[in-house]
């Protein structure tokens, strides 16, 4: 059953099969991870006995961690994310363990081409940087931050990124407010007889 649980209620189990301690880089990987994209994941909780309204995390004792920290002085008291399980001590247990050890890694060239794409952008963002300091005004920057980023989402999806922004341009004008998604970059494609180079 999943929940919306109030932090304070939620505490690590004392059998957490972790016992070495995350490296600090990992823990800040995780804290800015839930920061930008929230919690992904739910936690794994059960009802601790006799604490009405109280949660032992079985699954996701890092993930509590991390919002303790980045709700540490805060006022509120955030709901977080949730599957609850009644399960007793040996079956919490075998949960945790499971979800620690079935976990796999990203193989290395797995991640290596999944950040080639990101530093691929980014290497034309920080060419650009140098031209950027002439765009004449902040206007002139945002305007060249928008056809950056429409050709840089062009280049992910094999567009034409001249072809689409002529096509882009002539047809903007008369297009309803209500149908400008359909000039996306991806949804152009779809309907483009000849989207490519």
């Amino acid at each position: 059953m999943r929940v919306n649980v109030a932090l304070s209620k939620l505490h690590p189990s004392p059998t957490n099969p972790r016992w070495v301690k995350a490296k600090p880089e990992a823990n800040r990987r995780l804290v800015a991870s839930i920061r930008a994209y929230g919690l992904l994941e739910p936690l794994i909780v059960r009802p601790m006995p006799d604490q009405t309204g109280e949660y032992q995390v079985i699954a996701g004792n890092r993930r509590l961690a991390a919002l303790r920290q980045i709700h540490r002085g805060s006022k509120d008291d955030p709901k977080i994310s949730c599957e609850v399980r009644n399960v007793d001590d040996p079956t919490a247990g075998a949960l945790s363990l499971s979800e620690n050890f079935v976990r796999e890694a990203m193989h290395p060239l797995d991640e290596a081409e999944d950040n080639n794409a990101a530093e691929r952008e980014m290497k034309r963002i920080c060419l650009n940087r140098k031209n950027s300091l002439f765009v004449g005004n902040e206007r002139g920057g945002q305007t060249a931050a928008i056809l950056s980023s429409l050709t840089s989402t062009c280049r992910r999806h094999g567009i034409n990124p001249q072809h689409y922004l002529t096509q882009l341009l002539t047809n903007m004008p008369s297009t309803p407010v209500s149908q400008i998604s359909q000039w996306l970059p991806d949804n152009w494609k779809r309907r483009s007889p000849t989207p490519g180079w």
